[in-house]
């Protein structure tokens, strides 16, 4: 167990950039050796958050849309975003990003909401009226690429979770 606790001992050395820490027992978790803890679990949060953003963006890169398809796309997000906001409170909006910013991970902040059984109904049939739209602005081979791709991608999400 102390060996285990050396790294983090270290790592909260060298980012506090005092000697401080060393005054712990190596029996003992540090403020600061907690302190890096939660910002590690940050920076993965950050780190998740922004690859799904990165996949969402290769998804549509891998159809070649036109311009004016994915001007199209980006209103409908926007839209989107912004319906969302009227079913999701600016309180509940508070506890997402406070859960955040403490570390936890987005299905730990998700579960910090408390999203009703009405708002969930809601965001689900919101979210299939967004999908119709965007499959509305798809060509047929563009919307056929876009199932396979899908299928492909909760297929190797499925393998993940396993």
């Amino acid at each position: 167990m102390k060996l285990k606790l050396m790294p983090i001992m270290m790592g909260a050395i060298t980012l506090t950039g005092s000697l401080g820490a060393i005054a712990f027992p190596l029996g003992a978790t540090s403020f600061a050796a907690n302190t890096q803890n939660t910002s590690s679990r940050q920076l993965v949060a950050q780190a998740q958050g922004q690859g799904q953003r990165q996949r969402k963006q290769d998804r549509f890169a891998a159809l070649n849309l036109t311009q004016a398809q994915k001007d199209q796309i980006a209103q409908i997000r926007k839209e989107s975003r912004e319906q969302m906001k009227g079913i999701i409170s600016q309180d509940q909006r508070d506890k997402y990003k406070a859960a955040i910013e403490a570390g936890k991970t987005r299905q730990e902040a998700k579960a910090a909401m408390n999203i009703t059984d009405a708002q969930k109904a809601q965001m689900k049939s919101m979210k299939q009226a967004t999908k119709a739209k965007i499959d509305a602005t798809l060509t047929t081979e563009q919307r056929t690429q876009l199932q396979q791709m899908s299928s492909q991608w909760r297929q190797q999400r499925n393998t993940n979770q396993q």
